[in-house]
């Protein structure tokens, strides 16, 4: 992650708050060799690493679950509507046309309803004329 200023803003808290990583600190203050002021540093940069990390690890995981219930999903919705394999082309310009085709307006089932009934009296004029001759 490029923008890390949250977990530098995490960790300045856990050290105000005296809730920093006893364990990570006690690393950082060997590595230091008794020097307080540098272990503190090497905590910051360690403690922001390890947070990146488990932002990351969470980040994947959330990822790969959804991808997981996608398939499912795709597979169901295959199933369900009696198409091919949810990798098939048929399949998928399937689930391109319904899920982006938009809903009509009242306008455009107006427009429906009047060609419908336009058609219905051509067709009675048709017939009307036939019987008459």
């Amino acid at each position: 992650m490029e923008n890390n200023q949250v977990f530098y803003d995490m960790v300045a808290e856990e050290i105000d708050g005296d809730s920093m990583n006893r364990g990570l600190y006690t690393k950082a203050f060997a590595e230091a060799d008794g020097d307080d002021k540098k272990a503190k540093a090497i905590y910051i940069k360690m403690r922001v690493k390890q947070l990146e990390l488990e932002y990351n690890v969470r980040v994947f995981n959330e990822k790969a679950k959804i991808r997981a219930e996608l398939r499912a999903n795709l597979a169901k919705d295959a199933e369900d509507n009696a198409l091919s394999s949810p990798n098939s082309p048929e399949y998928l310009d399937y689930e391109i046309t319904t899920r982006t085709r938009p809903e009509p307006t009242i306008a455009e089932l107006w427009v429906g309803i009047i060609f419908l009934v336009g058609v219905v009296l051509v067709f009675w004029l048709v017939i009307a004329a036939n019987l008459g001759e």
